[in-house]
């Protein structure tokens, strides 16, 4: 379905039952949450591919880029046969050197956005390939 052709209301109120501001971005607890959320739905339907969809201008911390299974590389690299990631940069800062080795991944794959026609274009025109790679 064409993002074009979603409630928009609806899809900010059910965005915000998950998030909320609380005074930076920290990945690790978003993809521990995330993971969380896919491991009970998982539950109920064994068949379905799960992804993680990060939209961020996180310019991640040093320790980020070890795979230790406390860092975000390493919970990515952990969960990669059963939950595959897709990162979405926004902005210049954007850790390009973290991004590289979690699209180094099975099922991982990056996107960087620039531009609000840029964003256009991957979230809507381009989803199906985001979240439905043809090979990996």
């Amino acid at each position: 379905e064409s993002m074009s052709k979603l409630d928009i209301k609806d899809l900010k109120s059910r965005i915000s039952l998950y998030i909320e501001a609380a005074g930076g971005t920290n990945m690790v607890n978003a993809y521990k949450s995330a993971v969380s959320m896919l491991s009970e739905q998982s539950e109920q339907d064994i068949a379905m591919e799960n992804r993680i969809i990060f939209l961020t201008d996180e310019k991640a911390q040093s320790e980020q880029k070890m795979i230790d299974p406390s860092t975000l590389l390493g919970m990515v690299n952990h969960n990669k046969d059963k939950i595959y990631s897709t990162m979405i940069g926004v902005g210049v800062d954007f850790d390009n050197d973290l991004i590289e080795k979690i699209t180094n991944l099975r099922g991982a794959n990056y996107y960087a956005i620039h531009s609000e026609k840029e964003f256009v274009e991957i979230l809507d025109h381009n989803f199906e390939l985001m979240i439905n790679p043809l090979l990996f």
